[in-house]
C-alpha cells in the first residue's frame, strides 16, 4: 500500500537474495504489481551456454560486459525506474 502511494508506475530488473541466480523483473503500474523469473543472470550462466552466446552474438555481449560487469558480482544488480507523483525529496 502507502510504500507505493506516490509512484504511478516503476519497472525494472532486480537481485533477489532468496533466489540469486535468476534476473527478476519488476514491473509496477497503479495496484498492479509483478515480479518474475527474467531468466539468469550472465554471471550464473554455464560456461558452455556463455560460449554459445559469445559465438552467435560477441559484440552484443562484449558490450553488456564491458558496461554491467563489476568484480565478483558480475551482472547482478538493481535497475529499476520510477514515475512519480507529488515527490518530495528531504
Amino acid at each position: 500500500g502507502r510504500a507505493l502511494k506516490n509512484v504511478i508506475r516503476s519497472k525494472g530488473f532486480v537481485w533477489v537474495d532468496t533466489d540469486p541466480t535468476y534476473t527478476m523483473y519488476w514491473s509496477h503500474a497503479g495496484r498492479h504489481f509483478a515480479l518474475q523469473s527474467a531468466g539468469k543472470w550472465w554471471a550464473d550462466t554455464s560456461p558452455e551456454l556463455l560460449k554459445a552466446a559469445m559465438t552467435s552474438n560477441p559484440d552484443e555481449l562484449n558490450t553488456m560486459m564491458q558496461q554491467d560487469w563489476a568484480g565478483e558480482f558480475g551482472d547482478r544488480r538493481q535497475v529499476c525506474c520510477s514515475v512519480l507523483l507529488q515527490c518530495v525529496v528531504a
